[in-house]
């Protein structure tokens, strides 16, 4: 009996593997003249790894990205060409590679920054085919951007894993929400 048990988990975390995707996520670049923003760039990449990893992709970690990056001689600052970009996401045997762009909008200079919108676009390859994927974005203002970066999660898991039927509500959690003052 016990070996039959474990046949059967065999075969059920094939399963569970034949639906993940190895997944690379670069931190978004900001396109707003405001360079002291920049974290906003990585908490939106981070975001994302945690959503794809807790829906069981398999998600190219931290580490791994610094050290493609170190073995290709590129700053990680840097605004990449999507050939360089792609390279990357072959560099660490990715099969999806998830990269974009923010930008900020003050309705004036003088505004307050809490008064400000932001602009998420997030852009996906398919590299096993070598094909574009969809490209995602959210709009709206920059105190929302935890709802913004988790409703991008839900959309980008619908294109990785399309299979699988998630429910809105339940993925967009208050719980999950920070609110930024």
């Amino acid at each position: 009996m016990p070996r039959r048990i474990l046949q059967l988990l065999g075969v059920c975390l094939l399963c569970l593997s034949a639906r993940s995707a190895t997944v690379l996520v670069l931190p978004f670049h900001n396109n707003s003249p405001y360079s002291d923003l920049d974290w906003v760039g990585d908490s939106i990449a981070e975001t994302l790894m945690t959503e794809f990893a807790a829906a069981n992709q398999i998600v190219v970690d931290r580490s791994s990205r610094t050290e493609a990056l170190r073995r290709l001689s590129l700053r990680p600052e840097a605004d990449y060409t999507k050939a360089t970009l792609l390279r990357i996401g072959q560099t660490v045997g990715a099969e999806y590679l998830c990269f974009g762009s923010f930008e900020i909008h003050l309705q004036t200079p003088q505004a307050p920054l809490k008064s400000s919108s932001i602009r998420i676009a997030a852009q996906f390859v398919d590299l096993r085919k070598m094909h574009d994927g969809p490209e995602l974005s959210e709009t709206g203002p920059l105190t929302e951007l935890s709802r913004l970066q988790e409703h991008l999660a839900y959309e980008s898991l619908k294109y990785l894993d399309p299979g699988v039927n998630r429910n809105a509500e339940d993925f967009l959690s208050p719980q999950k929400v920070v609110r930024l003052e």
